[in-house]
């Protein structure tokens, strides 16, 4: 099967022939299979929204080579067409909100889709649903009236009502409640318990593990590790060569590890973690 997503050789150059040129990606390698999900981690600077901003055709490569939804994103034509594929969700989506009215900003998508009224109506309607919003209640309220994370969900509806092959979410949670966490949490595990193809960003390390299939960590522009989370949680080279700060959980396990007790480090979880921890005790009465 054809990866999704397959990046071969990537360098981005910002400016290039100008005096504030900077190389931002510099040889990224990896593929993605579809309904796949990708967390993407790294500190600021490292490249994470310029390589996701590469999977929609907002950016090109100046070397190497991206292709998305069997499209190749350095034909123009092709990049042009992928916005009806992939959808993106930058890190303050809520800022970009434009329609007068909650429901004329979800149905934006869909109606340049061309989508006939009962197709954009459904999908409209369960968007909201999707994000917590009841469309009786919220369908004609002026989007500027609502919260933050209010408009946040409205944004977010908007791309999840354009049903992409791929949804990308750059900092999704960024300045949420645990509410709001929670909620956004929940439709990407939707998505993946659906097949669908999710990519996220994110400086949380315990999202990226407890939901990910895949893990792409980026520094200084390169890709310092790509795959299954069970495989970096083994990698204690990578651990700690890039400071990552691991869960609790984790931490309580590799310290006992170190103390000679023979514990799974592989744990994704709080709960997968208490099993370890009952697995030990059990062993020790």
């Amino acid at each position: 099967m054809l990866p999704i997503i397959n990046v071969t050789g990537l360098h981005y150059t910002y400016l290039p022939g100008t005096p504030y040129e900077r190389e931002a990606l510099k040889d990224i390698n990896f593929s993605l299979q579809r309904g796949e999900l990708l967390g993407v981690f790294g500190p600021n600077g490292s490249g994470k929204s310029t390589l996701v901003q590469h999977l929609n055709g907002l950016l090109y490569p100046t070397r190497g080579s991206v292709t998305v939804c069997a499209a190749d994103t350095s034909d123009r034509q092709q990049r042009r067409e992928l916005w009806k594929k992939v959808s993106l969700v930058f890190q303050y989506p809520e800022q970009q909100i434009f329609g007068t009215t909650v429901w004329e900003e979800i149905a934006y998508g869909p109606k340049n889709l061309g989508l006939d009224d009962a197709e954009i109506n459904d999908r409209v309607k369960k968007a909201m649903q999707q994000v917590g919003l009841l469309p009786e209640d919220s369908a004609g309220i002026p989007p500027y009236s609502l919260s933050g994370g209010m408009k946040r969900r409205v944004a977010i509806a908007g791309l999840l009502a354009m049903d992409p092959e791929i949804l990308i979410l750059d900092e999704p949670m960024a300045g949420l409640d645990p509410a709001g966490r929670s909620l956004i949490l929940d439709i990407i595990k939707h998505r993946h318990d659906n097949s669908q193809t999710t990519v996220m960003i994110s400086h949380n390390l315990q999202d990226i593990m407890a939901l990910a299939d895949k893990v792409a960590i980026l520094h200084q522009g390169s890709l310092v590790f790509f795959g299954a989370v069970s495989q970096l949680l083994k990698d204690k080279e990578i651990l700690s060569r890039y400071h990552l700060e691991l869960p609790d959980y984790l931490q309580v396990i590799y310290s006992l590890q170190q103390q000679g007790y023979m514990l799974n480090s592989a744990a994704r979880s709080i709960a997968e973690a208490a099993k370890e921890m009952a697995r030990l005790l059990g062993s020790k009465l």
